[in-house]
């Protein structure tokens, strides 16, 4: 299981069968917009906390630290669900 798609679930608290079933049903022809949306703010979030440049590459240690950041968020429930 992809560690990002597990991330957005928990923030939905949801599992990913009933993630991704809902989202079929919100964004039909792109189950998946959700997701890409919802990473998309967070990476935005992580690049303004780190100071980087939109496309920036990140390098493994970004990805760790992205990932981190995630796991951080829900954690600390600064996650809020959205419905």
């Amino acid at each position: 299981m992809n560690p990002r798609y597990l991330a957005y679930c928990l923030e939905h608290r949801q599992s990913p069968d009933d993630m991704l079933a809902t989202d079929r049903q919100r964004y039909p022809g792109g189950c998946m917009c959700g997701f890409l949306l919802w990473m998309s703010a967070r990476l935005q979030e992580w690049r303004r906390m780190r100071e980087r440049e939109r496309f920036e590459v990140m390098v493994a240690a970004d990805h760790r630290d992205f990932l981190a950041y995630l796991a951080i968020r829900l954690l600390c429930g600064a996650a809020a669900p959205t419905p």
